[in-house]
């Protein structure tokens, strides 16, 4: 549930349909119209319905005032939002792109302290990352030392704001054990704009391991400065 202007930042959303309300000019309007699509939505097979917040002063107060009636709960713009990258095992390609955002989090000084953690789907707890993974990461001045892997659960995903996967197969996978979770979810290439998949490096050799920290380090720049862009966004 959004204004037309929001919308307008969405036009390519392709996770769940927009329900446009109009125009912030015309705030009636958008009220006589969120009344309406909430009823709509609350008779249909809707799980999860996320609205724009909207400036609280005259009308802007009641279009609030009734979307908190209406949730169960509510939701404020974290200045840090959390950020959760998945693989298989979590001790090759998720703790290097866990390293290596956390880097770019500072070099594209976006606010707060960096949230970033990672998990697997295929794993159990308590394993060290590779000794490549390692390898790699001291090169570039990196250090997971003291990093454990930790299976994929509710938790972490309650709390992720943005959640990555390696490929695509780790993204079906994670949403079909999760699938309310669709709107946060992204392959990383997908949402960096690169479409690469990032293969699994384990038993492969250092030079495997070189490409993917290469594949990542390319897909965490461009993602780090679309998260920036949207995080001003939400902010304005």
């Amino acid at each position: 549930l959004l204004s037309a202007e929001t919308a307008q930042k969405f036009s390519s959303f392709e996770n769940f349909p927009l329900e446009v309300l109009g125009s912030r000019k015309h705030p009636a309007l958008m009220a006589q119209r969120l009344y309406a699509a909430l009823r709509r939505l609350d008779s249909g097979t809707v799980d999860i319905i996320l609205a724009e917040g909207f400036a609280e002063a005259e009308m802007g107060r009641a279009l609030m005032n009734r979307l908190r009636k209406a949730a169960s709960r509510v939701f404020t713009p974290s200045p840090a939002p959390c950020v959760l990258f998945v693989c298989s095992g979590n001790t090759c390609r998720s703790v290097m792109a866990e390293a290596f955002f956390r880097r770019q989090w500072e070099r594209e000084n976006l606010p707060g302290e960096a949230q970033v953690c990672s998990a697997g789907l295929m794993t159990v707890d308590g394993l060290s990352p590779s000794r490549e993974a390692l390898a790699i990461l001291r090169e570039e001045g990196l250090s997971m030392e003291d990093h454990r892997s930790r299976p994929l659960d509710r938790e972490l995903l309650e709390k992720a704001h943005y959640i990555f996967t390696m490929t695509d197969l780790h993204k079906q996978q994670l949403l079909e054990r999760f699938p309310r979770c669709a709107c946060r979810v992204w392959a990383l290439g997908e949402y960096a704009g690169t479409n690469l998949e990032i293969s699994d490096p384990y038993g492969r050799g250092m030079e495997a391991y070189r490409l993917v920290a290469a594949q990542l380090k390319i897909a965490l720049d461009r993602a780090a400065v679309r998260l920036k862009m949207e995080i001003q966004s939400a902010g304005n």
